[in-house]
């Protein structure tokens, strides 16, 4: 029910239809979250922000994607769906605050991730410690924190220890 488009290859395509399973496509249609802004890490294409916008149009929606060839297509899918309410961040969130290298590719998008200097395809990104991010976005609650950076999740919440032990999100 959500125009996406902007695919990188037909790889990407075909993997959007099934992106989303039933259980966790009636997690995010029925679950009723506390108030407040609801955080996409890891938001690639826009697909999971744009379900929570829909579902949440008086809410902002935090879409963070590091990518600047997906973050790219991101925006391209909030204008496509007139998401108002979706902000987008072009940042990665791990656990340190600064530059990171990031390896981003235009054809492997679904892959991306925090890299190490030298390999193919790695840029230097700017990044947030969830912490950092929710102090320069004052963000004082959180309904729901959604984290899907391709196995680096363990960094994202070691930069979360001040805001996690202040709110407990969905």
């Amino acid at each position: 029910r959500i125009p996406i488009g902007e695919f990188c290859n037909f790889s990407e395509f075909l993997a959007v239809e099934n992106f989303v399973d039933d259980n966790e496509f009636r997690f995010y249609e029925t679950y009723p979250f506390v108030d407040g802004p609801l955080i996409d890490i890891g938001a690639n294409i826009g697909l999971i922000s744009l379900l929570l916008s829909k579902r949440f149009p008086d809410r902002t929606v935090h879409a963070i994607e590091p990518s600047p060839y997906t973050f790219a297509a991101l925006g391209a899918n909030l204008k496509r769906n007139a998401s108002g309410n979706i902000k987008s961040h072009n940042i990665a969130i791990a656990d340190t605050s600064g530059a990171i290298p990031f390896a981003a590719s235009r054809t492997s998008r679904g892959t991306a991730s925090i890299g190490h200097d030298g390999a193919a395809n790695t840029i230097a990104v700017p990044c947030l410690t969830f912490d950092d991010f929710c102090e320069q976005n004052k963000i004082d609650h959180i309904a729901l924190l959604k984290v899907d950076v391709e196995g680096y999740e363990t960094l994202v919440f070691k930069g979360a220890h001040r805001t996690l032990a202040a709110h407990k999100p969905s």
